[in-house]
């Protein structure tokens, strides 16, 4: 006599089989494939604020320069601003262009952060003119 439990109701394994297994990895690869060049955007653009903090720095630093000697300083370090050319976070580097009554500074992008195309670097003036060089955005965009 044959086992009528087989005919009746087949018994099925537990587990995933490889259709299901495929579906869910490419439901997951094209979620990874969408949210992840929203993540590193996203990350680029919460770098910037350490660019922005160095400039607010140094021209902090300008201003109390100009009110001891009556003139600005190209200067970063000892005898100069007193501070360190290199942001907090380490994604910018300060330069600067100064003359006696005039300053623009400048945060140069540093790896990994020089991948910011849409900003470049950014500057700041004697003025408080914000702006960028290097960038397809304009410099309200990046501010």
């Amino acid at each position: 006599m044959r086992n009528r439990r087989n005919f009746i109701s087949p018994v099925r394994s537990r587990g995933w089989t490889l259709i299901e297994l495929v579906v869910v990895l490419l439901v997951a690869s094209i979620l990874v494939a969408i949210a992840y060049p929203s993540y590193v955007e996203q990350v680029i653009k919460a770098r910037r604020a350490d660019g922005r903090a160095l400039l607010f720095e140094a021209a902090q630093r300008q201003q109390q320069f100009f009110t001891i000697n009556n003139s600005f300083t190209s200067t970063i370090g000892v005898g100069g601003l007193e501070i360190s050319a290199n942001s907090r976070e380490g994604y910018y580097t300060l330069s600067i262009a100064a003359t006696a009554t005039t300053y623009t500074l400048t945060a140069n992008r540093v790896a990994p952060q020089t991948s910011d195309s849409k900003c470049g670097d950014l500057t700041l003036s004697h003025l408080g003119v914000k702006g960028n060089s290097g960038g397809s955005l304009s410099a309200d965009a990046c501010w």
